[in-house]
């Protein structure tokens, strides 16, 4: 089957456009969203009120709108490429399999198309690669641009179906690749394709009768359409999306076979599309190129899918298996509702009584006060200390920030007020915060509940929130010493540590009075905007 080109394939008319003289202006002043949907704001002419310079990375990066669910702005480095309307939705598009993040994804209103709705494919220069005049929804994957008809998502998609809901783009030749009919969703694997298909051959369901799962296949093919497997009554999952880990294998992929009512899973296995092999009893995929397996026998596999020519057992164990780092697992003891470190190198066993995992970090909390955090792609220990058990321990809250660092909660009560809070990360950092003091400066609103924002320079900080006046709620940004960095703000968090949308080294997420973005551990703001700059419509129909 020949490959199409890009140009009005299905239902949805497409246009490429590789950005060659279409750059978008170099200027840190925002552009209007395209097609415009309304007029630049007067404030937007105005002096900025921020220093970016700490942002001149070449990232792209993506300043979530105030409270609202649309009215982001996109940015690289330090240039503004788009600030949306409330109504047109954007997103960040990281490659899994590489993990570089070079696009922007944007759906926004557009009465000209017989949808209603334009979405549109962005470089790191705000120029648009390609325009498609219908709603989709956007994954990227070896270079393979993935859409999707969000409709294709419900539980029965056969009564929204069309053909064009499941699109594969090769942006590297501007090729679209083929599909197979009834088509509901698509994942890479190696260099071939699985799909996940509806109703595939003969099977009609009704409108009694139209379970997903009851008709149900998968189908995995080379890009030019040539089928290598097929398997009905079947979903799929690729094992690097499901994780969100751009280091598991690409070749990869979990399928559910389900028995012919559709009710139930009579079989989960990973299967890898490159070799053909397939391995049953797969439970969950952990890191480092090693997942977990039950056996016939009822034990539990560390099974490494990276192995030469086909996978291998590393080991087993009688309970399971939770989390792993290279030389390290823990198991999960049911009976006892605790868990065991185990070094794969000694055969030592150590009592855990909490572990926690991060984005690529593992943290435990043994019985004996040691607390150890490992790199889950190389097993280096990033953080090994202790942090003594309190008298009369009766649980504990373990969180893994990333980076080495890691904040120990301890209770000696059942009424969730925290006992000990304690800071530990990289370099030896052992802090325990006088709790007592911030409950005097803070008074009844204070329950020892402090969230965790960046960490910069060896040291962590955390906000703690409070009633200012008018019972309006207040933060304040203070270091692992219990020190106020910053008082009263109007909002403040970091959820975006470790991932594509990194913000760069004691920069974090607040607001301010009615600015809002990002901000230093000075207190200035290295990129902001009005609060109220997103909450309008195309129509400029604001909401307060």
């Amino acid at each position: 089957m020949m490959k199409q080109k890009l140009l009005r394939v299905g239902c949805a008319a497409l246009s490429l456009s590789m950005a060659t003289g279409l750059l978008a202006s170099c200027s840190v002043l925002p552009q209007p969203s395209a097609p415009a949907s309304r007029p630049a704001q007067q404030e937007q002419d105005a002096p900025k009120n921020y220093d970016a310079a700490s942002l001149k990375d070449g990232k792209l990066r993506i300043l979530y709108s105030y409270n609202a669910p649309g009215g982001n702005t996109i940015l690289c480095g330090d240039t503004v490429l788009r600030q949306s309307p409330i109504t047109e939705t954007s997103y960040l598009l990281t490659d899994r399999i590489t993990g570089e993040t070079n696009y922007y994804f944007c759906q926004w209103s557009d009465n000209s198309t017989a949808s209603g709705r334009r979405c549109g494919l962005f470089d790191k220069t705000g120029a648009e690669v390609l325009s498609l005049e219908a709603p989709y929804d956007a994954d990227l994957s070896g270079g393979l641009l993935i859409l999707t008809t969000p409709t294709s998502f419900a539980d029965s998609p056969v009564h929204d179906h069309a053909p064009g809901d499941v699109r594969v783009l090769d942006l590297a030749t501007g090729e679209e690749l083929p599909v197979p009919e009834n088509a509901y969703t698509c994942v890479t694997a190696g260099d071939r394709l699985a799909f996940g298909i509806y109703a595939p051959g003969d099977a009609v369901p009704d409108e009694e009768n139209d379970d997903l799962y009851q008709y149900s296949a998968v189908q995995i093919q080379e890009r030019d359409g040539t089928v290598v497997y097929r398997n009905d009554h079947a979903a799929v999952l690729s094992v690097t999306v499901s994780n969100g880990d751009a280091s598991a294998p690409t070749d990869w992929l979990e399928i559910d076979t389900y028995s012919d009512d559709g009710m139930s899973i009579e079989q989960t296995s990973l299967l890898n599309a490159t070799t053909g092999e397939e391995r049953s009893g797969f439970v969950v995929y952990l890191s480092a190129g090693v997942a977990s397996f039950q056996s016939e026998n009822g034990t539990y596999q560390l099974v490494d899918l990276t192995s030469t020519g086909q996978s291998e057992v590393l080991c087993e164990f009688e309970d399971p298996i939770s989390a792993y780092a290279p030389g390290v697992a823990v198991t999960y003891r049911q009976d006892l509702g605790d868990y065991e470190l185990h070094d794969l190198n000694t055969g030592d066993v150590l009592e855990v009584r909490d572990e926690s995992l991060g984005t690529d970090t593992l943290a435990v909390y043994a019985k004996d006060g040691t607390l150890r955090v490992y790199d889950q792609n190389t097993g280096a220990v990033l953080t090994d200390t202790v942090a003594a058990p309190i008298e009369g321990l009766q649980r504990t809250d373990l969180y893994n920030v990333d980076g080495g660092w890691v904040w120990l909660r301890q209770y000696d009560n059942s009424d969730y007020e925290v006992t000990t809070s304690t800071i530990c990360g990289p370099n030896g950092t052992n802090k325990t915060l006088d709790l007592d003091a911030i409950k005097a400066r803070y008074g009844a609103d204070f329950h020892g509940y402090l969230w965790p924002v960046t960490a910069a320079g060896g040291e962590f900080y955390l906000s703690v929130s409070y009633q200012g006046p008018g019972q309006n709620w207040l933060y304040d940004l203070i270091d692992s010493t219990g020190n106020v960095v910053l008082a009263g703000l109007g909002s403040c968090n970091g959820y975006y540590t470790n991932t594509a949308n990194s913000l760069p080294d004691g920069v974090f997420v607040a607001r301010k009075g009615f600015e809002y973005g990002w901000m230093d551990l000075h207190g200035q703001w290295v990129y902001c905007q009005n609060i109220f700059y997103s909450s309008g419509d195309d129509a400029e129909n604001y909401y307060f």
